[in-house]
């Protein structure tokens, strides 16, 4: 199908001091700053002595959050928490460069401290009551995706969601 309008004739602005592209974020925004998601960050994440960029985790945290929230998927795509009237909502947005060096910092250890803060940022939600009911019946969705592995040396390959990784030949008669 073909757009009717030629794209070169086509432009988009902003002509509006307080349009804000990505409004949807601040319940989640709202919500991370109830929970004190930045500061457990700050807590619990310590990157290696020789890491620069070292200061503020948690605020970094915040926009690479921020900016998978919106749709994100690159280190550039921080910046879209900094476009038309975004500062003002998002007022500690840090630059991809910024963020770009944060992340270089990392470890694996770095990862593990960051799914410390998962669960407690989760256990203070449900406590919030943001979970459900704990009475009610409970429907759990573990991600049921099928990934293609090469090898039976990796740990769970030898048996996959629709049958065996791979099957091995029995000669009949001995």
């Amino acid at each position: 199908m073909r757009s009717s309008h030629t794209l070169a004739a086509i432009q988009a602005t902003f002509d509006e001091d307080n349009l804000v592209a990505n409004a949807g974020l601040l319940a989640p925004g709202a919500l991370a700053q109830k929970l004190v998601v930045a500061d457990l960050v700050d807590e619990h994440l310590k990157l290696p002595a020789d890491a620069v960029g070292r200061a503020n985790g948690g605020t970094k945290a915040m926009t690479v959050i921020g900016a998978m929230l919106a749709g994100g998927d690159s280190i550039a795509d921080v910046d879209v928490l900094r476009a038309g009237a975004g500062p003002e909502l998002f007022d500690q947005g840090r630059a991809p460069s910024t963020i770009g060096t944060w992340l270089r910092g990392f470890i694996w250890a770095s990862v593990r401290m960051l799914d410390k803060v998962s669960r407690q940022v989760l256990a203070r939600a449900w406590a919030a009551g943001l979970g459900p009911d704990l009475h009610a019946d409970l429907t759990v969705d573990f991600d049921s995706t099928i990934c293609q592995t090469y090898s039976t040396a990796k740990q769970g390959a030898k048996f996959g969601y629709t049958k065996p990784a791979f099957r091995t030949r029995l000669s009949r008669g001995s």
